[in-house]
């Protein structure tokens, strides 16, 4: 009888044993849907990004700093430059903000953007490039569109109000 008691107990541990270990697996099946999840839209992001890089060239400081002082003097190869540029910047803080809002891993992508944003967004060429973008931006990056958003309109309105 003892025995019949001992090797019912021991069936029991084994088999909640084995439920746990399932779990286990299940959780770092999980886990690593997330982490190849994550690895794809980085060699995406990445590959935009070097593109945008070749673009830019190896100093795009002189057609950003005309794009800030002086658009009227860029010239069609300066646009190029400073176009790569900012499409470049508002996707490294799309991809911030997607390691944030889908995977959880970066927590401050909102304070990131809003200091690219206040820097950047600040010149009127800058505003104007961002309008002609969102009429052919799809909303993938909802979040940061409406971050940028209010800054331009922010922006637009403390100049009206100097005006």
């Amino acid at each position: 009888m003892q025995s019949i008691v001992r090797r019912d107990w021991l069936q029991i541990t084994s088999n909640i044993a084995i439920i746990v270990g399932l779990i286990i697996v299940i959780y770092e099946l999980n886990q690593n849907h997330h982490h190849v999840r994550a690895q794809l839209v980085m060699d995406d992001y990445n590959i935009a990004l070097s593109q945008l890089s070749d673009l830019m060239g190896e100093n795009p400081a002189s057609a950003i700093a005309k794009a800030r002082l002086d658009p009227s003097q860029l010239t069609p190869e300066d646009e190029i430059v400073v176009t790569a540029y900012l499409k470049a910047m508002y996707l490294k803080l799309a991809v911030s903000m997607y390691f944030t809002e889908e995977l959880d891993i970066f927590t401050f992508w909102e304070e990131i953007a809003r200091a690219a944003v206040q820097e950047e967004f600040r010149f009127p060429y800058v505003r104007q490039w961002w309008r002609d973008f969102r009429q052919i931006d799809r909303g993938w990056h909802a979040p940061l569109d409406r971050l940028i958003d209010e800054a331009v309109a922010e922006f637009e309105q403390a100049e009206s109000d100097t005006r």
